[in-house]
């Protein structure tokens, strides 16, 4: 034990004092690193994974969507020049 203020007496298995026992604080710590850790491994890191695999299929379908319109694009480009050469010119 360690005491915080005074002097520390042990008598027939009681504390005289104000005294912290570091078994107590050191097994409190290890039972948090044991549930911050399982939280960690068994919830965050499978949402941050998720999270990054939905932001990859976002940017995949953004990109194809830009394709998809820059082909209609060209494709009308095309159309309105074969339209403009076929006219009769006034």
């Amino acid at each position: 034990y360690w005491c915080m203020k005074g002097t520390c007496s042990v008598s027939a298995g009681s504390i005289v004092g104000v005294g912290i026992g570091w078994g107590a604080i050191l097994t409190a710590l290890i039972n948090f690193l044991i549930a911050a850790s399982a939280i960690y491994f068994l919830i965050v890191l499978p949402f941050n994974t998720i999270n990054e695999i939905r932001h990859r299929r976002a940017q995949a379908q953004e990109r194809e969507q830009e394709q998809a319109v820059s082909d209609e694009v060209a494709l009308l480009t095309e159309i309105r020049d074969a339209l403009v050469a076929r006219s009769p010119e006034k």
